[in-house]
This record gives structure tokens, sequence and C-alpha cells, in this order.
């Protein structure tokens, strides 16, 4: 008695995402001029396909090329009949292929999966300030089995055995990953590969950091460009208090200059917000200067969203 794993594809909703990419692909096709084919000449690829049959191939889990192959020349992909391509030049585009092309193919994509998606149930309404709620965090990827050549001379710990860092941001109105951003360097600090992160955001974003991000220049740089923030803060940074907003109890709300000196002193006032939850002294800060479209309850909860 045989049994066969079902395709990951076979799921209601993959079946559609499968209906939608295709859709989208030939709506791309039947928009290009009949490519004129001389004697000798194979038929050109386009990278719409290529790339629509990698997505489709993953998601059934075709990952060797051959598979790829099958799904560009076994399917219509556009009314002039079949895609008449070699073996050999799948092979040959998807290692030569660049980068930046799958990157503008997943962004097309993204596009279209989210034209017909509201907001995820009982997040619309987060900070309706903002043009869109994002989380932003990182992570070290895992170290490198010392298998190559190159690698095998290097000692444990070595900080060029590490795969690099994922960048992501989150948006937490919609629940989906906004972007992921790979570096190759594991030890840089977290704030380079961010600011790359926050350029594909929205201006007029509210962004939560954790205590990775912490940098008076970071938070001005933020400010500046045009986004909000809610930060943890740092213990032990100093600050001078401007005006204090609201006091009850263990719970403060007050703007402050981050930083005693002029010298080192952040460009931007801001709001740190204090309180006691369950025992444990809580801290934030953001440039939501004003407690009426921000109020402590609503950077308790956002935070913790994130």
């Amino acid at each position: 008695m045989s049994s066969s794993t079902p395709s990951p594809l076979d799921r209601p909703e993959l079946t559609q995402l499968e209906a939608r990419l295709v859709a989208m692909a030939q709506r791309f096709l039947a928009d290009r001029p009949p490519s004129r084919r001389t004697r000798g000449r194979p038929q050109v690829l386009p990278a719409m396909v290529l790339w629509t049959a990698l997505t489709l191939g993953v998601l059934k889990g075709q990952i060797a090329q051959v598979g790829v192959w099958r799904l560009i020349t076994e399917r219509c992909w556009w009314d002039r009949g079949l895609i008449q391509v070699s073996k050999e030049a799948v092979y040959h585009r998807l290692n030569d292929a660049d980068s930046a092309e799958m990157a503008c193919f997943f962004a097309d994509m993204t596009g279209v999966l989210l034209a017909e998606r509201d907001a995820a149930p009982g997040f619309a309404d987060l900070a309706p300030f903002a043009t869109g709620v994002y989380g932003l965090d990182e992570s070290t990827l895992p170290t490198l089995a010392k298998r190559l050549p190159a690698l095998k001379a290097l000692p444990a710990g070595n900080p060029d055995l590490l795969a690099g860092k994922l960048t992501a941001t989150f948006d937490l109105r919609r629940h989906l990953f906004h972007s992921l951003l790979i570096q190759t360097k594991g030890r840089q600090n977290e704030r380079v590969a961010a600011r790359g992160a926050i350029a594909t955001l929205p201006v007029g974003a509210l962004v939560l950091c954790d205590l990775g991000y912490f940098g008076f220049a970071w938070f001005d740089d933020l400010e500046e460009a045009g986004y909000h923030y809610v930060s943890r803060f740092r213990a032990k940074t100093s600050y001078e208090t401007i005006e204090v907003l609201a006091e009850h109890g263990a719970t403060r709300d007050s703007l402050i200059w981050l930083g005693t000196h002029r010298a080192d002193r952040a460009a931007h006032p801001v709001r740190l917000i204090e309180f006691t939850l369950n025992g444990t002294e809580r801290r934030y800060i953001t440039n939501v200067r004003d407690p009426a479209r921000l109020s402590i309850r609503q950077v308790a909860e956002l935070y913790a969203l994130r």
C-alpha cells in the first residue's frame, strides 16, 4: 500500500494563490508584443514566467530545477501556445538571474495579493493618525557549517561564520510581513540595516522599536524623515524633564530632552511614559508628543503587540 504526502498547494487558500499568480503573469504577458523568432534562436523566457513558476514550485514542494522547467513548459501561459524552452536554458536563467528581477516580481505579487485584503479583524484602528503601524526587528541567522575550504580554517566563534542577519518590518494592522532584508555582516549594528527597512515604509507610519535600536541620532532621523515611533527606554540614559503632562501614583507621562548636555542632546523632545504592570516597571519613549493622539494605554497595547 502506497501513500503520498499531499502538496501544500492542495490547500484551498493556496490553490487560490496559484490561480492569482498565474492570472497576474497572464495579464503581464498579454501586454507584451509578439516576439520575432529567427532560425536557431530559442524563444525568450519572460522573467515573469520564470519567477512565477519558481514560486509555484516552492509551494508545490517541487524545489528541483526540473520541476520548475515542467511548470514552465507544461502550462499555457498565454494564448500563443506553450513555451518551448530547454531544461538547460531554465538552469542557466536561474543560475545567472539578477536578484533585482525577483525582488520586483515579489513586490508586484505582494501588491496584487494585498489589493483585496483588509486589515486584520480588530486591528484596523491601531494608531489611526499613522499611515501604518509596523514592528521592526532583526534576527541573526545560524552559524554556517564549516564545509567549504574557505570556512574550515576559521575558529569557532569567528564572526565570518555567521550567515548574516535578517531585518524585518511587520505590518501590525494586516498581520503580514512588509519587508525582509538580508545583510551578510552578522555583527553589524542593527540601526545600519534598519535605515533600509524604514525606507520601505510610507511616510507618517508608526514604528515600534526595541532596545537594539535605541540611539539619539536614530530617533532624530526618524522624526525628520516624517515617521512616528515608540521605543523602550534604555536604563541609565540621561535626560532632562521639560514638563510633566500627567502623574498618578507610579504612572507618569512627561516631555523630556534625551541627554542632559547640549553637546550630546537629541535634537527633538520626546515623551517618556512610565508605569508599572504586574509588578514590573515599564518605560517607553515616543515622538508622538500629544497624549490625545496616543495615550499611555495605547502605547502599552501597541508595544505588547510587537
